[in-house]
């Protein structure tokens, strides 16, 4: 898990420090010390049939496509969901990236937490799952000439990442902290028929 969530980390410095990673888009407003970037994806479907007693949905696409999802049981709410409603699912990833000056330093430490919610009884079914990892690592080395930066998580464990801005190198010295908190969040809802 430890090793999974360092990789996750060092990942999305990458992403962040390289400001070029597809339908990502930079903060409108960044400090020298801090780079935060975020994705949103949101795709609808439209329930076409409801089989509750297999408890089996069909959806239509965006592009016309049809599929049978099979719903679990931990799905509550299910009878509430009619032929015509709207599925929407969105996802979001968020990275944000906070440099510590070695004059600011902090314990290095890493932290992982969850939070799942569903929908009230007698709603339609919705729920989100966000998970939310936080990584401070400190700069071990920094190579202008490659454009890498040499990083020291809280296990001793050392990563190389390639930052494809220059620029971003210079905001940074061998010493300063990396405070990494990479987010991802996970939507669904269904939604009754617009006009309805």
């Amino acid at each position: 898990m430890k090793k999974l969530i360092a990789v996750l980390s060092m990942l999305s410095l990458v992403l962040v420090l390289s400001c070029q990673s597809m339908g990502m888009k930079q903060s409108a407003v960044m400090k020298p010390e801090e780079i935060k970037k975020e994705s949103v994806v949101k795709v609808t479907a439209t329930v076409i049939a409801v089989d509750l007693q297999n408890r089996i949905v069909t959806l239509k696409g965006e592009n016309g496509n049809i599929v049978d999802v099979i719903v679990g049981d931990d799905v509550k709410n299910l009878s509430q969901v009619k032929a015509g409603d709207q599925l929407v699912v969105s996802y979001k990833e968020a990275v944000s990236v906070k440099i510590l000056k070695s004059s600011d330093a902090v314990p290095l430490s890493q932290n992982v937490s969850s939070d799942v919610k569903t929908a009230e009884l007698g709603q339609k079914p919705a729920g989100t799952v966000t998970e939310k990892a936080t990584i401070t690592a400190v700069i071990t080395a920094i190579d202008a000439s490659n454009s890498t930066v040499t990083l020291k998580g809280p296990s001793g464990n050392l990563v190389t990442v390639k930052v494809n801005d220059p620029a971003n190198i210079q905001m940074v010295k061998v010493g300063d902290e990396v405070v990494i908190t990479y987010t991802q969040a996970l939507a669904i809802s269904i939604e009754a028929p617009k006009g309805k």
